[in-house]
């Protein structure tokens, strides 16, 4: 089948148009340099992390051990741990309670390790790995059950009934998840208390200055790159255009509120936590049109009710709604009747 040629003979501009695809790892790149600009650091080369721990206590001797035996010719390691001990003072409201919703990321610091000092902590805990080993693959078995029951729910989402066994089942693996987590803590304790002497900061978030010694604690220093920029403003008009969101009169007021959203709360995805940052700003984005969508649909019924306190007739939506009204409870009450029959 040959594409269809306007007078001139040249494809039609639907063809020749180059469309640019998102992916995980430019969004990933771009999320990393944005986070960046809120940091203090001593080195730019130490301004990407190697492995990443959600605590000082998931240091484990496993983690870093893969990374050099992937990794022979390096000769130090650059380790993320999120942590927000260097936060907290100053990030208490007026009764006394931690607020950290206003921070735009998550408060992480980096940390320099190197191999030398790494093996001898090692080889002093006694380089166990398998036991770390055996309940990290417990944990990525049930995340993988939690994903395949996740999906079954949304199968099974007309029949509340159907759902209910495999929410309960999900529960038993998170459950499940954070006592592997906390064995894994009591395992590692020994090891991570000793390494965390050995590792020296090289990198703080929500902080500026010279170094991080005569630094001080800010959140307005930082800002988004172009490119992530650029990114969320295509994500939200691809996502615009799909089937379920075209002929709406304010779609452009949908489009404007989930990038203004998009850009307050773009930096909080958690590399620790997930790889997809395309699902979190894609979901974060739909919730923003849903509730534009709402917020319009109330105030087109508030209107309406107005307008026929003054005597004027109801909208045509609101015709067609109340006549779906009625014959729905006709339908019920023929039903029920059927049954009792």
């Amino acid at each position: 089948m040959q594409p269809y040629l306007d007078n001139g003979g040249d494809i039609m501009s639907a063809y020749n148009e180059k469309r640019y695809f998102l992916k995980n790892a430019n969004l990933l790149e771009e999320i990393h340099n944005s986070k960046i600009t809120y940091c203090c650091y001593t080195n730019k080369e130490y301004t990407k992390y190697d492995v990443i721990c959600d605590g000082y206590d998931l240091v484990t001797p496993n983690i870093i051990h893969d990374f050099f035996e992937k990794n022979p010719d390096r000769d130090y390691i650059i380790i993320r741990v999120m942590t927000d001990e260097h936060v907290l003072p100053y990030c208490k409201s007026k009764n006394g309670k931690v607020n950290l919703q206003d921070l735009k990321l998550s408060p992480f610091k980096h940390y320099y390790l190197s191999k030398k000092d790494f093996m001898k902590v090692f080889n002093s805990c006694g380089g166990d790995l398998e036991t770390v080993d055996s309940k990290l693959d417990k944990i990525k078995k049930l995340k993988e059950q939690i994903k395949e029951n996740k999906k079954l729910i949304r199968f099974n989402k007309l029949n509340k009934e159907l759902q209910e066994p495999y929410k309960k089942f999900n529960q038993q693996c998170e459950e499940e998840i954070y006592k592997l987590v906390d064995d894994i803590k009591n395992v590692s304790v020994t090891f991570s208390t000793k390494i965390r002497t050995k590792m020296k900061e090289v990198l703080r978030s929500h902080w500026q200055g010279d170094t991080i010694e005569t630094g001080h604690f800010s959140v307005e220093h930082g800002k988004l790159s172009d490119g992530l920029v650029h990114m969320l403003m295509m994500l939200v008009d691809q996502y615009a255009r799909s089937g379920n969101w075209s002929g709406y009169t304010y779609l452009e007021d949908m489009i404007s509120s989930a990038l203004v959203h998009l850009c307050d709360v773009a930096l909080k995805f958690e590399e620790s936590k997930s790889s997809n940052p395309f699902a979190y700003l894609t979901q974060v984005a739909s919730m923003k049109f849903t509730a534009t969508l709402n917020s319009e649909k109330v105030q087109r019924m508030i209107k309406s009710q107005l307008l026929q306190d003054l005597g004027y007739d109801p909208t045509f939506n609101d015709q067609v709604n109340e006549e779906f009204k009625y014959k729905q409870e006709d339908w019920e009450r023929e039903s029920a009747a059927l049954e009792d029959e």
